[in-house]
């Protein structure tokens, strides 16, 4: 589209702000307005880490663009197609657009939403690579994911992974409890990273010992017992 603006997703990592790429900085800096996924921006984590080493993001146009999280898919679909038309409108004015997003926009980010109903509009969108959070556990924890031919699995929600490779568990919400205990009845040794790269943060190598108050904010990487790194 001739004379329109760009979409770009930058990924701003776990939220470690000394993870945020040069690149993402940059295009931070350089957009017109800033996407933020949260009805209070300063109260996102990619604003938060962001604003941690570049304080002038206060003074920019930011723009909030919420997501629901209930159950009802309809109504859910209906708010991304509200804020990708709020988004567009500026797009529309020539005007670029850096929607902020923990992580890789690429993972489970609520930018592919925006994504996936802008980009067959034909407007252009670009995404900026982030640390993914499950790379910044595995830092935390001082384990490598995968070597040689070993299998690295991204698992949402639950179960479901091949007990022959890494598996990293995401989304799972309640079902923490039973995974933990799933993953020890089939021999392999998960670890666990609660609040990774952010205040708070817990690392648990070791999960036959992890205390009751365990977060909602966390990530398993699950390996055979025999595997060692």
């Amino acid at each position: 589209m001739t004379g329109k603006g760009i979409l770009y997703g930058v990924g701003t990592g776990p939220g470690d702000p000394e993870l945020l790429t040069l690149k993402a900085i940059r295009i931070i800096k350089e957009a017109d307005v800033i996407a933020v996924p949260n009805e209070i921006p300063e109260n996102s984590i990619p604003y938060r880490t962001v604003a941690a080493v570049y304080p002038e993001l206060a003074s920019k146009e930011i723009l909030p663009v919420p997501f629901l999280m209930e159950p009802d898919q309809e109504a859910r679909q209906a708010v991304r197609e509200e804020n990708a038309d709020r988004i567009a409108a500026i797009l529309d004015q020539g005007r670029s657009v850096a929607f902020l997003t923990i992580g890789d926009p690429s993972i489970y980010t609520t930018y592919s939403y925006v994504f996936a109903i802008l980009a067959p509009r034909g407007y252009t969108c670009e995404m900026i690579s982030g640390v993914p959070s499950f790379c910044g556990a595995s830092a935390r924890l001082n384990t490598t994911l995968c070597g040689g031919n070993e299998r690295l699995e991204i698992i949402p929600g639950g179960m479901g992974g091949d007990a022959g490779s890494t598996q990293i568990y995401m989304k799972y919400e309640s079902r923490f409890p039973e995974l933990i205990r799933e993953l020890k009845a089939r021999g392999e040794k998960p670890m666990v990273i609660e609040n990774c790269c952010l205040e708070g943060e817990r690392a648990f190598p070791d999960a036959d010992h992890l205390p009751e108050d365990i977060g909602y904010f966390n990530i398993v990487i699950s390996r055979s017992r025999d595997t060692e790194r």
